[in-house]
């Protein structure tokens, strides 16, 4: 398991046996694709993308190739090729027009403080050309890399990547407080250049230890979540930065649009939330690993509006979509998924009926469980997913377990739908 799994923070998340829930009438169909074996990869925790039929993914050792039209599944890269395997990959792929693939390695690189990389797409034959774009910790102040230092998933700005635009990205600590960046990555003249855009400086006024993919809107502004920090409680925020005239050059400015668990108690409206997802009304939505009505995750909705947070205004309104109560899941951790019809999809990292994580949807305010995984001993079908879900062209379902499987280090698995 990778060396930066603390950034979860997860206390308290060991449950007992809990009793079975029956399958849906129209329950989808489980299928394994793909073992993991060490070889192949190991450890998967973030999300693919889908280019056509064809999807992406990272584990912590590998860059892999899902077909879905032929079932070929293919290493494309393996951080083993470099010297002492270098790089540990972790976040959400980005490819571009050409087919080429961005990601981030979460810790390794020149500098120990993790990489942006690049996948170049062979033109001919089955060999893809690794490229290091950035290694993090190049700028430091004493022992703080002010640059950022461990990354996250990339983002950028429209529907398809042209393979020039900046990238946007966020890092877990680095920047002049460590406690986390939002950083840009600018092309010019062949050469890659790193700015960090907002250095978190944590509680009680600000977030700290972004984990999540950021969203970026049609405007290039940028819309995140931090695992921690915010008001007094540290339970983390949700945010805006918004750009001036000149994405690369002019500053950005950071807007505090929510705070976790700001009144305390049991934090009935969730603490270390994850990515925001917009909604077609211009809302986010996102999960929360933990509190809730039975401390157990929920699924929020951020609305746009006046809302006050101890006597101070104009913070977004939080609604609570669900509540998990471990048999239909616990700790949602993964990014969610809309469907054409503005369904909710997502992940818990355990909790359902053996308590060894579920799939889940949540259609308006109301959940239904799709799969509960390990079913049988051995958990050969995969357990404790960190991976959302990613749709092919007909509504199935695709996504990662970190652990499971023949050799306990993970799935690729299928959920068709009914």
């Amino acid at each position: 398991m990778r060396n930066l799994k603390p950034i979860l923070i997860l206390p308290a998340l060991a449950v007992s046996a809990l009793a079975a829930i029956p399958a849906p009438a129209d329950a989808y169909t489980y299928s394994t694709i793909t073992t993991f074996n060490n070889t192949n990869g190991a450890e998967p925790e973030s999300s693919m993308i889908r280019s056509g039929n064809k999807f992406y993914g990272v584990t912590e050792n590998t860059v892999f190739r899902y077909n879905s039209n032929n079932g070929h599944f293919d290493v494309l890269w393996t951080a083993c090729m470099t010297t002492g395997c270098a790089y540990n990959f972790f976040g959400k792929l980005v490819i571009d027009t050409n087919g080429n693939l961005y990601g981030t390695a979460v810790d390794g690189g020149a500098n120990g403080g993790g990489a942006v990389f690049e996948l170049v797409k062979p033109a001919t034959g089955t060999t893809w050309t690794f490229a290091d774009l950035y290694d993090f910790c190049s700028v430091k102040v004493g022992t703080v890399c002010t640059d950022g230092k461990f990354p996250n998933s990339l983002a950028f700005d429209g529907s398809s990547y042209d393979g020039t635009s900046q990238l946007f990205g966020t890092t877990s600590f680095g920047g002049t407080s460590d406690d986390g960046t939002v950083f840009t990555l600018h092309l010019s003249g062949g050469v890659w250049s790193e700015k960090a855009i907002h250095s978190f400086s944590g509680a009680p006024s600000d977030g700290s230890g972004p984990r999540s993919v950021l969203f970026v809107d049609s405007l290039n502004n940028l819309w995140g979540t931090t695992s921690s920090g915010g008001s007094a409680t540290n339970r983390g925020i949700a945010f805006e930065l918004a750009h001036g005239a000149n994405l690369w050059t002019s500053p950005w400015t950071e807007t505090v649009i929510y705070n976790f668990c700001w009144n305390g108690g049991t934090c009935p409206d969730g603490w270390n939330p994850g990515a925001l997802v917009a909604d077609a009304s211009g809302n986010f939505l996102g999960g929360a690993v933990g509190g809730g009505a039975n401390s157990d995750g929920l699924v929020y909705k951020l609305s746009n509006g006046s809302c006050h947070e101890g006597g101070t205004p104009t913070f977004w309104c939080s609604t609570t979509l669900h509540d998990f109560n471990g048999t239909d899941g616990k700790a949602p951790y993964s990014e969610l998924t809309l469907d054409g019809s503005g369904n909710i999809f997502g992940t818990t990292i355990i909790g359902g009926a053996n308590s060894e994580g579920a799939v889940y949807e949540v259609s308006g305010t109301t959940e239904t469980t799709l799969y509960s995984f390990c079913p049988a001993a051995g958990c050969d079908d995969g357990s404790q997913p960190m991976a959302g879900i990613t749709f092919d062209a007909s509504g199935d379902l695709f996504g990662l377990t970190s652990t499971g499987g023949t050799s306990n280090v993970g799935v690729l698995y299928e959920l068709a739908s009914p």
